[in-house]
């Protein structure tokens, strides 16, 4: 190639010059940008699959080296994710306890994210007396090492134990030391299984079988965990009405302002003297906020019998004066405590329908639910689960227990939308 062609080439200052030299060693001009990017682009998914297959990695040293300045001055007195041991004690008889769900939760917390978990169940050797060494009440429990971890607000919940381990706290509610009434073993070694104990007496299933079962759900109105339980609540009340007594209740107190007690004696009202609307207005009430005055209208409530209702148990319970009675409350507290009106507490509002039977069931939340008498603390939120326990009582089970019962759960609060996991109905009202 003369000396003339190549500079021609090598500067593309003319087209027709490379066009000459097409057929030579000369690579083509026009071709040039395109082999840069090919290149450009296999360095880039050669950089994206080394990051890939190393992620897990860069994010656990990115982790640690934004710990480390942050808090460069304590870095030698803390203890690192590595260095924390996790003891999971939990009881392969409980069911419902979840323990695998908040071990899971908590390895994809990252400041846990090298800490060692140990599981171990309640019939593993020396368990029990870990349990009480450390004065444990329920299962699961999770006993951490240390609590010297770079997350303060977890760390409030890390309690000290006798034996200088730090318990965290999960409201468990297991007790692995009491009789479980149901399975046919002596698990507190009283040499008692079963009914046979005196500890199983209030527990629903050593209880007498009845030919009706009388089954009673204490609620607030407007309690999200109540709204909840009210939407399968209501397929149970549609498929048993008739082989079973089954209420809806209120609670001892109100916590949701005026229009809670206004709901409360509204439905209360209904479900006594039209009940044979209630679950249409309920179905109604439940699906959208704001919309009761439309679903009374809707399902043909007889106001003037509602009204003439809600005057006679206003007067027979006093419930006009229940905002009185709590603000004098309040107003009490402030004088004696001398604080300002943002620093009192607040004063539940008393509501007196049902609060003798509430008592007597020992009914604290809402919902709960009680069953013969009986209150049952655990029972899992889905109308089968409800439906199960109310026929388990019968003397002779009717041909409505075979009907098939949905096992989903509600969201709380309005709107007939499910999560995608159940939850028990221990949980209880305070929003």
């Amino acid at each position: 190639m003369n000396e003339e062609k190549k500079v021609c080439c090598d500067t593309n200052e003319n087209d027709s010059c490379c066009q000459e030299l097409k057929n030579t060693s000369c690579v083509k001009c026009e071709k040039l940008p395109y082999v840069i990017i090919i290149i450009l682009l296999i360095i880039i998914a050669i950089l994206a699959f080394f990051v890939w297959k190393n992620y897990n990695t860069i994010f656990k040293w990115n982790w640690l080296i934004n710990t480390v300045k942050t808090d460069n001055s304590n870095l030698e007195k803390s203890n690192l994710a590595s260095d924390i041991e996790i003891k999971v004690i939990w009881d392969k008889r409980c069911s419902d306890c979840q323990t695998p769900l908040i071990i899971d939760s908590l390895k994809k917390l990252p400041f846990l994210t090298w800490a060692t978990f140990k599981e171990m169940d309640f019939s593993d050797e020396w368990v029990k007396d870990l349990i009480k060494a450390n004065d444990i009440k329920a299962l699961p429990a999770f006993l951490f090492n240390s609590n010297n971890i770079s997350e303060p607000q977890f760390v409030n919940y890390l309690q000290k134990t006798p034996s200088w381990l730090y318990n965290l706290a999960v409201w468990s509610t297991f007790d692995p030391f009491a009789e479980i009434c149901d399975n046919g073993v002596d698990d507190n070694d009283d040499w008692l299984a079963d009914c046979q104990d005196t500890k199983c007496s209030k527990n629903i299933a050593c209880s007498p079988k009845v030919n009706k079962p009388v089954a009673d759900l204490y609620i607030m109105s407007y309690c999200p965990y109540w709204l909840q339980a009210q939407k399968w609540y209501l397929e149970v009340m549609s498929k048993l009405w008739k082989v079973a007594d089954i209420n809806i209740k209120f609670v001892q107190y109100a916590m949701h302002w005026e229009k809670e007690i206004t709901e409360n004696v509204i439905q209360y009202c209904i479900e006594k003297e039209q009940k044979d609307k209630y679950i249409d207005y309920l179905n109604c009430y439940l699906a959208e906020e704001w919309k009761w005055e439309a679903c009374r209208k809707q399902v043909k409530i007889n106001e003037k019998k509602l009204s003439s209702c809600i005057d006679k148990t206003n007067k027979e319970f006093d419930i006009k004066w229940a905002f009185k009675r709590a603000d004098e409350k309040r107003k009490k507290y402030k004088a004696e405590w001398k604080v300002e009106w943002q620093d009192v507490p607040y004063v539940f509002e008393e509501f007196d329908i049902n609060k003798d039977e509430a008592i007597k069931a020992w009914v604290e939340w809402s919902p709960t639910f009680v069953l013969n008498g009986i209150k049952i603390d655990k029972i899992w939120r889905n109308a089968k689960a409800f439906a199960d326990v109310i026929c388990s009582s019968f003397k002779t089970k009717p041909k409505e227990c075979d009907e098939n019962f949905q096992d989903i759960t509600f969201d709380p609060m309005f709107w007939f939308t499910t999560w995608n996991w159940a939850s028990s109905a221990n949980s209880w009202c305070w929003q």
